[in-house]
């Protein structure tokens, strides 16, 4: 370059270097194109603490401004040459302050360009980032120390942006089962069982988080495995420029303390159920003798209200002093051990009442895991009663045995009438079909006239037995006794004749009974029968009626009865009476005083049947010489009772054309039904099981009817066949016939509402109006 262009040159670079780097407070400096230093600012004198002749006409890597290898050299003099290519060359440097200090710069060279379009210098610039490495380094340090917190926090955290996982720590993928790489990325939907549990916890957790700091929210997690546990998550917003999550979600296991929190309620509760539920009083004391706790037994014994024991201190009340036990409560309060823990002693309270108590105290001091006294506890049990209970349980004792003896013999009862019932069934029946076939012999129809007669009685009989063992089937109403003794009081007073008076005394607001009509009709005649009996002279016949209520406390003449509202109907004579040894047996079926022949000894069983049947009770006082009085007490019912209709004779109605599926075991009974059926014109297919008439009504193409069967018969019985035979003919309707009522179509031989009945014996007036009357019924009854 010759000297003219140097010199022009020369000023192009001092314009430029004045204009621009001396006044930067960044190291600058301009280089020929071949890197040699042709100028330098003020600021990188200053910094490195040189002068111009010190570093001018150098290159630029040999100067005192850098502290570099031989290989960050070699990068510079490539980046040199790059700038006088055109290119801008950029690279970080360490540069030696004056003060001795180590400066990290960020070096720049980039090409000045002439007039030509070419590169005629280079222009160096290092800005001092010293401060700003310093500052990333600490960062750095400061995030690598946080993810190691975050990793080794023993409680699972989360940072979540939208409800998405964006990071999770080593604990949480303990707490929840699941991997690392499982979680991040998905919804926290993962851990909840219910979208609805999951959407409250959002509104719960997050949506309060702009207005406050932090929130909290128990709610329960679902495991990798399927455990479900119990968490409290606790929820902070993060800041967005640090990191990048939107919230930062603490979970933390409390399913062991929720799990002990329960055992603990459940564990108060049992104390509390114990405490209030036990028949013995009990009372807790402090070791100082305070009372800290008493049940509803305690108040019930001593006749107070639970409130006034507030405050109140055993060893501060000095008429207690007085009492048996204070000398073992001082000695349990004192912390020693209580030689006799049980007590009798005979006490006058001075709390509440006041009343006398017989009671046995018992005492159990309770003692810390140190041995150190922490309360102790009074168990009283009154025995006022029991010489009472004694006697009562003696009693009790004799009526279990009487009822035992009952219970048997009403087993043996029932078997029999249920038997015996087949037998006049057919006897009866066919009886009354051999009349229908013999009326122009009126020698021969006398004989079956006195057939009839007695298979009449013979029925009459086994309705007792039946009643008097339970097995009776009824249909109870509600009903007025009033009505029913005004109904029958004409046809008692032809039955006990005019030289005994019958008067009544009936409560005017009498209540309503559950009875069957018929069944009670049974009870009055019978009662009168035997009044009667025991009047030959004369007398009086007085029937009561009343409301009562029987009430815990008074009800021990009637142990079977629970307290309730009750009615009670009396029935009193002025006869012979009775003495002890008869009153024990009087309900005993077949006991009788009366002459033989005179009376069965069914009558007062069959009212003692009628009234348990009901779920009453009958009780009878008598004195010889003084008559009696039989006491019957039925439930009172909440219902308006129906009103009675008078009996009419009504005809023999007309048979059918109808078919009617026959089923009974008792061949002579089949047979006999089979017949009276035909007569009455229907169509019959006779079945002598369930089995076979479910069959047979299978392969019957054609309508059905009526099912007439047996309750009960070997195999399927009576109710499961009506219920199969549904699937097979739902037209069909079902009529069921017993001697007695087993419980698979009735309960306590109570009929069921919506079911059709028929005891045996059955006569061809009382079977042809019944199914004429079922077959008339809407095809949805029953």
């Amino acid at each position: 370059m010759n000297a003219p262009m140097m010199e022009h040159t020369k000023a192009q670079i001092d314009s430029v270097f004045k204009a621009v780097y001396d006044q930067s407070s960044h190291l600058g400096g301009i280089l020929s194109l071949t890197g040699i230093l042709l100028n330098a600012n003020r600021a990188a004198y200053e910094l490195i603490g040189v002068t111009s002749a010190e570093i001018l006409g150098k290159p630029l890597w040999d100067t005192p401004w850098f502290i570099h290898s031989s290989a960050e050299a070699e990068k510079l003099r490539d980046g040199v040459a790059r700038a006088a290519g055109g290119e801008l060359f950029h690279m970080e440097t360490t540069h030696r302050a004056v003060d001795g200090t180590l400066r990290v710069m960020d070096f720049i060279v980039k090409p000045a360009f002439g007039e030509s379009g070419a590169p005629f210098c280079l222009m160096a610039e290092a800005r001092d980032i010293t401060d700003e490495k310093h500052l990333e380094t600490a960062r750095d340090a400061n995030a690598s120390m946080l993810r190691s917190v975050f990793r080794a926090t023993p409680i699972g955290v989360t940072f979540n942006v939208a409800r998405t996982i964006h990071t999770v720590n080593d604990a949480m993928c303990r707490l929840t089962g699941y991997g690392e790489r499982e979680m991040i990325g998905r919804s926290a939907r993962l851990f909840y069982d219910s979208d609805q549990e999951f959407e409250k916890v959002g509104r719960l957790l997050y949506d309060p988080l702009p207005k406050v700091e932090r929130t909290s929210v128990e709610t329960r997690f679902r495991r990798k495995d399927g455990a479900s546990i119990s968490v409290i998550l606790s929820a902070a917003m993060v800041d967005m420029n640090i990191i990048d999550a939107g919230y930062v979600v603490a979970v933390q296991d409390i399913t062991e303390r929720k799990v002990a929190e329960e055992a603990l309620a459940q564990s108060e509760d049992r104390y509390r159920a114990i405490m209030e539920q036990s028949p013995f009083s009990i009372e807790v004391l402090s070791p100082r003798g305070d009372l800290v706790d008493i049940n509803k037994a305690f108040c019930q014994l001593w006749g107070i209200q639970r409130e006034s024991m507030d405050g109140y201190n055993i060893l501060q009340d000095a008429q207690i002093e007085r009492l048996g036990f204070m000398p073992t409560v001082h000695e349990a309060l004192a912390g020693n051990r209580v030689r006799t823990p049980i007590v009798d002693y005979d006490v006058a309270s001075t709390l509440g009442s006041g009343a006398r108590k017989v009671v046995q105290g018992v005492f159990y001091p309770i003692r810390d895991a140190g041995g150190n006294l922490r309360s102790v506890v009074l168990v009283h049990i009154d025995l006022t009663e029991q010489s009472r209970a004694e006697e009562e349980r003696n009693r009790l004792q004799e009526q279990l045995q009487q009822a035992t003896k009952m219970e048997a013999v009403g087993r043996l009862a029932g078997g029999i009438a249920h038997d015996f019932n087949n037998l006049l069934t057919t006897i009866a029946g066919n009886t009354e079909l051999a009349r229908m076939d013999a009326d122009s012999y009126d020698l021969l129809c006398g004989h079956l006239q006195e057939i009839t007669k007695a298979s009449e009685s013979a029925a009459s009989l086994t309705r007792q037995l039946l009643a008097f063992s339970r097995r009776q089937v009824i249909a109870p109403r509600a009903l007025n006794l009033n009505d029913l003794v005004e109904h029958l009081q004409m046809m008692l007073s032809r039955l006990i004749g005019e030289d005994i008076e019958l008067k009544t005394a009936l409560a005017p607001d009498l209540g309503s009974v559950m009875i069957d009509a018929g069944q009670f009709e049974q009870v009055l005649v019978n009662l009168a029968v035997n009044a009667r009996d025991a009047m030959p002279d004369g007398g009086t016949l007085v029937i009561e009626t009343s409301n009562e209520e029987l009430r815990a406390e008074t009800g021990n003449r009637h142990p079977q009865l629970p307290p309730g509202k009750y009615i009670l109907l009396s029935v009193s004579d002025t006869g012979h009476g009775m003495t002890p040894e008869v009153k024990q047996r009087i309900f005993e079926p077949f006991y009788t005083t009366k002459e033989q022949g005179k009376g069965t000894g069914l009558g007062l069983a069959t009212i003692f049947g009628i009234a348990n049947q009901a779920g009453g009770a009958i009780e009878v006082s008598s004195e010889p010489g003084v008559g009696a009085t039989f006491d019957i007490h039925l439930p009172r019912v909440d219902r308006p009772p129906e009103k009675l209709t008078p009996v009419r004779n009504a005809e023999v109605p007309a048979g059918g054309w109808e078919t009617v599926l026959l089923v009974e075991d008792n061949p002579s009974v089949l047979g006999f039904a089979r017949a009276l059926l035909r007569k009455l014109g229907y169509d019959v297919l006779p079945a002598p099981d369930g089995g076979s008439a479910l069959e047979m009504a299978q392969r019957h193409r054609r309508r059905i009817d009526l099912l007439m069967t047996d309750v009960v018969m070997p195999g399927m019985n009576g109710r499961e066949l009506a219920e199969r035979m549904a699937a097979v003919h739902p037209e069909t309707k079902v009529l069921y016939t017993s001697g007695y009522a087993e419980n698979v179509i009735a309960h306590r031989g109570v009929l069921e509402e919506d079911l059709h009945f028929i005891g045996k014996p059955y006569s061809l007036q009382v079977l042809s109006k019944k199914i004429r009357s079922i077959l008339a019924t809407p095809p949805d009854a029953h």
